[in-house]
């Protein structure tokens, strides 16, 4: 397997890293779809709704991407980067409960996850350069929506959420 020498950890190849990445895409579906539904706030409802239908967006495009590829989805066998988004994501419900905070915290924290996920998989090797497109298009909209959560974790100013630009 090759590394990447900034970091020595292994790079995935590319069949690996869209499958990981359609596996958080699909958590992160669940888990807006689910805080749609728990908060209260028109603003944030509107916001999750947003990043729910991103997600699924994104599922969308990585399942078509890695068919086009050739590569096989790997369902039902969840990844190890996968698997450490849904146990960190449920880690957090059960010790900082269901309020607004609580769930943009938890929102945030699994935020951070995606984004280094986003960052691993484009340094997987062999990715067409259609795909390394893809994923920096959907890595800079996941880390829009993360920073829109921030600000409202943190009262800052929220401006509009971003719109998908292809």
């Amino acid at each position: 397997m090759l590394t990447n020498k900034e970091n020595m950890k292994p790079t995935a190849t590319a069949d690996a890293a869209l499958n990981d990445l359609l596996e958080i895409n699909n958590a992160r579906l669940e888990k807006f779809q689910k805080a749609e539904k728990e908060i209260v706030d028109p603003d944030l409802k509107s916001l999750f709704k947003k990043m729910a239908d991103e997600s699924r967006k994104n599922v969308s495009a990585l399942l078509h991407e890695i068919k086009k590829s050739g590569g096989q989805v790997n369902e039902g066998v969840p990844s190890l980067k996968g698997g450490f988004y849904r146990f960190g994501q449920a880690v957090r419900a059960i010790f900082t409960g269901s309020g607004r905070q609580s769930i943009l915290e938890s929102c945030a924290m699994g935020e951070e996850t995606a984004q280094t996920v986003y960052r691993n998989a484009i340094s997987a090797r062999e990715l067409t350069t259609e795909a390394r497109q893809l994923i920096r298009n959907q890595q800079a909209t996941a880390k829009t929506f993360y920073t829109l959560i921030m600000n409202f974790k943190d009262n800052r100013p929220v401006y509009d959420t971003p719109e998908r630009s292809n």
